[in-house]
């Protein structure tokens, strides 16, 4: 996941707030007893993640992390869509206090390359929230979508094929990661912000968004792409929708997209993507 560590650290500024003053320190189990008591949670938490006892790890989280998971199920599912193995950490400086810190870990793990079609190894270091709550601590692990499905589904048209490898839900939205492939001669142009439609089974769109915030919005397919012969990419579509859908199907269309020597653009239709667990 090639933004795994930038959202973890992007996070740390959210997970800061509310704090009045701070340090900085290695964060072991030596020091004062807060502070081995709040490292031994984190210890904890990664030792669980790291054995897939996912509902462990849940049980660790703090209490707005659940309710935004809502269970157990839906959390294992962010690591297992990703095909999520956390090899081995190094817990490193932390920031904050005995009520609230930020704390830097160097993880290697291994993850699925959706664009390639192959597990990879990777190194980088996120950051993670340990937060008091009474007399215990608990850990906070942003920057996730709250479910993740991998549904395989894919549609084919004039030579044009492209498949749904991941869908992400978030509060307020939903992103689909998307491979294109031009099977057919000659380039293909796609402007799937133009006319691209998710839908639900209840005939509710949710519109695509189109901010220039390229983490949420696919810069080369928000400019436009264009894909040569037996090429392809692999990138994502964010679609606005209510919180917590309870829709069990979504409906997708892709378009416009536009064949070289053609004169009409033309769409690709999925068929219904069902919204399994991972």
């Amino acid at each position: 996941m090639k933004n795994r560590g930038t959202l973890a650290l992007l996070s740390a500024g959210l997970l800061l707030g509310g704090i009045t003053h701070s340090d900085a320190s290695h964060f072991s189990r030596s020091g004062p007893p807060p502070l081995r008591q709040a490292a031994g949670t984190l210890q904890s938490y990664l030792r669980a993640v790291m054995g897939r006892d996912y509902d462990a790890a849940y049980a660790m989280l703090t209490r707005s992390q659940r309710t935004y998971f809502h269970n157990a199920r839906n959390f294992a599912s962010v690591f297992e869509s990703d095909r999520l193995r956390l090899l081995r950490y190094t817990v490193g400086q932390s920031i904050g206090n005995d009520a609230r810190r930020v704390v830097f870990v160097k993880e290697r793990f291994s993850i699925r390359d959706y664009a390639h079609d192959r597990d990879v190894t990777l190194e980088g270091t996120l950051a993670y929230g340990v937060v008091r709550s009474q007399k215990n601590y608990a850990v906070k692990d942003g920057g996730h979508p709250w479910r993740a499905i991998v549904p395989s589904v894919q549609s084919e048209n004039r030579g044009a094929r492209i498949v749904v490898r991941k869908v992400s839900f978030f509060t307020k939205h939903v992103q689909l990661l998307l491979t294109f492939v031009n099977t057919g001669d000659g380039f293909v142009t796609i402007l799937p912000y133009r006319k691209s439609v998710l839908k639900d089974d209840a005939g509710v769109v949710y519109p695509i968004i189109e901010v220039k915030d390229w983490r949420i919005t696919d810069k080369q397919l928000f400019l436009g792409l264009r894909i040569a012969g037996n090429a392809q990419y692999t990138g994502f579509l964010t679609f606005r929708l209510p919180a917590r859908s309870v829709s069990r199907v979504l409906h997708l269309e892709v378009a416009p997209l536009l064949r070289e020597g053609d004169a009409l653009p033309f769409n690709v239709s999925f068929p219904p993507i069902e919204l399994t667990h991972a």
